[in-house]
This record gives structure tokens, C-alpha cells and sequence, in this order.
């Protein structure tokens, strides 16, 4: 026996120790994971993605209350990436560690290569070695990270043409090694106040010279999503972002059939309300604005359609991370965003308000026959509204309508996320809503008038 795969095993072994509940399940998602079956069911802007929700792993180890906090997300993703990944491979320590993190949490787990720095025979080394020699079957790997911005990370400085190029020889080095895996890109940082049709928008441009010629290799196309600098004020602007998400993702989604010739699914990869990790106040990203947008972001992007969304980033990255440093630090909004979707799944209902500071998403499952609601409450004005479905000739549900009720219904705080399953037989509602004031509150059976 080698004696790497004497150091492999005492590793796996170091992981079941560190990372208590990992046990015989470190290997539970490799095998329950099948792309091709979950991409057969899902109708994009019809049913829910089936991997809609996502968080991201960055250099820092999570703790294990961070890892718990995360388990009982039921997210569906998780990025390994960020200008990190590009200053270095990562030994097996860190992958072993991470692929256990992801196992025990239930997410599918996409893992970027170093592209900034690293040569493709690397990268095509490290995935085989990962994937072939210690049977990783990590299903999604991402060559590089925001290219367009290497030079304000301190990296070297390459054209859109010279990118394209690069790209693509580290595909096909990847492909060589392990022609099973899936590739992710460009993970290209979008402007979300520039048109993708705008000739003077940067990102735009690298993106359509990155589907031209890399987009026969490609198997997801990714972006990442900014929209503030974290010092803005003005909170109808803040909160209006999420309409200029979905008009930019829509259009997105076309501009890929239009230049590859093919349906490619789309995700994004990194979102935050804003990038900047040092900022405080209404655009940071531990803000209940933060919370409220990405709440309605995550409905915004099954609507449009998109396979998955990574909120930047879990832990250990300041005032964007779900978690403060320390435990005793209650979740910020945004993880509260995130658990809103925990069993969103099945067929996209319609629903809607007639009130515009209030965004709602709505999906029925057949296996229990509910309808899960999010409900977002984006004005200063605490409302009361009565959830009412419309059948269809057929029986089923239609669409559902939130209307203001003078009594009874549920009473939405202001700045308030809501997450509801609603009977339609019983008409009872169960879940929970959040504010930035309470936090948590349940919602019970006797909060809906009949």
C-alpha cells in the first residue's frame, strides 16, 4: 500500500473524529445524486429547481454549530470558490473536510480549480486525483473565479479573447482526466444596472465572447450578483432590485440559447445585496433588507427558471456571512431567506398581492397535497391578509391570492419574511414568519378566518 493512501484513510478517519454526525454517511450523497433524473423532472419556470437554494464554503473551517445550522437548512448546494480558491490548490485535508461538510448537510457540492494561478495539467490533476484516485465523485467543478475582476484581486490581467482561450484548455485537461464531470462557468461578476444587451457593459462582454466559444463545453453557466456598494440609503432602492433580477436573468437565459445554440442551465454561483464585507447599515449584508431581498431573489429565481442560487457565504466572511463569528450570535435575515424554502418543491403556483410592497411565491407538492407559501412583507406598515386559492375546473389549485383582511388572516410585521404551509381541504395554516424586532414566531392553526 502507497503511502499517500495510508495518509488518505488516516484523513478520512481524522474527518469522522473532527465532525461529529458523519459517520457511514460521508459518502451518502454520491451515491443518491443523478443530475441527468433530476434535470428530467424539472420544467424550469414551471416546477421548483431542484437544486434552488445553495450556500457557499469559502477558506475557513465552519464550526460545528455553523455545520448544524446549515443541516437544518436543507439548502441544495454548496460552492467551494471565491478569489481563495485561485491563489492555490487545495491539499486533501481541505477536501476531505469539505466533501464530509457537504455530506452531512445534504448538499450537492460544486468545487472551483485554480485558474488565476494554476496551469491546466494542474487542475486536471487535482480533479482526477480527487474524483479517480480517492473517489470523490464530486458531480460540479468551476474553472477560475470572476476573471474580469483578476486585477483588482491581484492577479494578472487578461483580455475576454485571451480568457476564452485559457478556459477552454483547462476544460479539455479536465475532460481528458475525468470525462464524467460537469462544468461550471464563467463566473463572471454581471454590473446589475447595465443592460447585457449594453455594448459598454464589461461583464457582458467577457460573458458573450465566454458563450461563443466555450459554450459547447460548458454544462452550467454561471454569473455572480452585486448589486450595491453597501453604503447606499435609500431603501425602496435596495428593495427594488430583486424586479431588475429577474429582467436580467430572463434575459440571460435567452442570451445562452442565443449564442450556443442549446439549453444550458444557469445559476448563480455568489449574490449578496452587496459584495462589500466591512459594510454596515440598511446595504450591508447582514441587514434585514439583505434578508428580505434574498428571500424574494431565491422565488424571483424559480420563477425564472434558474438550477441554482449560492448566497455568499455561510461563515468567516464578516457582515456577508448567514453566521456571525460566534455562536452566541443569533442567524442574520439572509439565513432566515434561506429556511423560508425549506420543502418549496413540486409545481410553481401563482400568486400575488395587489399590494406592491408585498412579494409572494407559492408551490404545491403532490406528495402532501399543500401549498408552501413565502411571503415577503417589504413595507414599514404591519398588514393582515387572508390567504385565498383559486380552483381550478378541475380541482386542483390555480393560483392563490393575498388579500387584506379587515379580521382574522395573518398579521405580517413590517419588514417580514413569512414561511407557510396552507391545507387546502382544512384551509389551516402552519409555519412561521421573521422580523428583524421578534426574530422567529410560529404561526398556528388559528391564524387564518375560515
Amino acid at each position: 500500500m502507497r503511502w499517500h493512501t495510508v495518509l488518505w484513510w488516516l484523513l478520512v478517519l481524522q474527518a469522522y473524529v473532527a465532525i461529529p454526525g458523519i459517520g457511514s454517511s460521508l459518502w451518502s450523497w454520491q451515491s443518491a445524486f443523478d443530475y441527468e433524473r433530476l434535470l428530467a423532472g424539472w420544467v424550469p419556470g414551471e416546477t421548483v429547481p431542484p437544486l434552488l437554494t445553495g450556500v457557499s464554503y469559502w477558506r475557513e473551517r465552519w464550526p460545528d454549530w455553523v455545520v448544524e445550522g446549515i443541516e437544518g437548512l436543507c439548502a441544495k448546494t454548496v460552492r467551494w470558490g471565491g478569489n481563495d480558491l485561485d491563489r492555490r490548490f487545495r491539499d486533501l485535508e481541505d477536501v476531505v473536510r469539505f466533501a464530509s461538510i457537504a455530506s452531512r448537510c445534504g448538499l450537492v457540492p460544486i468545487v472551483q480549480v485554480n485558474m488565476a494561478r494554476g496551469s491546466p495539467e494542474q487542475a486536471a490533476e487535482w480533479v482526477r486525483e480527487v474524483v479517480v484516485e480517492h473517489g470523490f465523485e464530486i458531480p460540479f467543478w468551476s474553472i477560475g473565479n470572476e476573471p474580469d475582476l483578476w486585477p483588482y484581486q491581484g492577479w494578472r490581467k487578461v483580455s475576454p479573447e485571451e480568457y476564452v482561450r485559457e478556459w477552454r484548455d483547462f476544460a479539455r485537461h479536465i475532460k481528458e482526466a475525468v470525462p464524467t464531470v460537469r462544468l461550471v462557468g464563467p463566473d463572471i461578476s454581471l454590473a446589475p444596472f447595465r443592460s447585457l444587451d449594453d455594448p459598454d457593459h464589461q461583464a457582458a462582454r467577457w460573458l458573450r465572447a465566454f458563450l461563443a466559444e466555450d459554450g459547447d463545453l460548458v454544462n452550467v453557466v454561471s454569473v455572480h450578483w452585486y448589486p450595491f456598494r453597501g453604503n447606499e440609503t435609500d431603501i425602496a432602492l435596495l428593495l427594488g432590485e430583486p424586479r431588475l433580477f429577474t429582467e436580467r436573468m430572463t434575459r440571460l437565459r435567452e442570451l445562452v440559447r442565443e449564442l450556443t445554440g442549446r439549453e444550458i442551465p444557469v445559476a448563480v454561483t455568489e449574490t449578496n445585496l452587496t459584495w462589500n464585507w466591512k459594510a454596515h447599515g440598511p446595504a450591508a449584508g447582514d441587514s434585514i433588507f439583505a434578508g428580505l431581498r434574498l428571500a424574494e431573489i431565491y422565488g424571483r429565481a424559480a420563477q425564472v427558471g434558474l438550477l441554482t442560487v449560492n448566497t455568499w457565504s455561510t461563515w468567516g466572511d464578516n457582515t456577508l456571512s448567514l453566521f456571525g463569528w460566534f455562536e452566541s450570535t443569533p442567524p442574520r435575515p439572509t439565513y432566515y431567506a434561506l429556511l423560508a424554502y425549506k420543502g418549496f418543491a413540486g409545481r410553481l403556483v401563482p400568486c400575488g398581492s395587489e399590494l406592491n410592497t408585498v412579494a409572494s411565491f407559492c408551490s404545491y407538492s403532490e406528495v402532501d397535497r399543500s401549498l408552501h407559501l413565502v411571503v415577503v412583507n417589504k413595507g414599514d406598515m404591519s398588514l393582515r391578509m387572508e390567504l385565498v386559492p383559486h380552483v381550478t375546473v378541475g380541482g386542483g389549485i390555480g393560483s392563490v391570492a393575498l388579500e387584506v383582511a379587515e379580521e382574522g388572516g395573518i398579521v405580517l410585521p413590517p419588514y417580514s419574511i413569512a414561511s407557510l404551509v396552507f391545507d387546502p381541504v382544512n384551509r389551516g395554516v402552519s409555519g412561521w414568519i421573521y422580523d428583524g424586532e421578534s426574530g422567529q414566531q410560529s404561526v398556528g392553526e388559528g391564524s387564518v378566518s375560515h
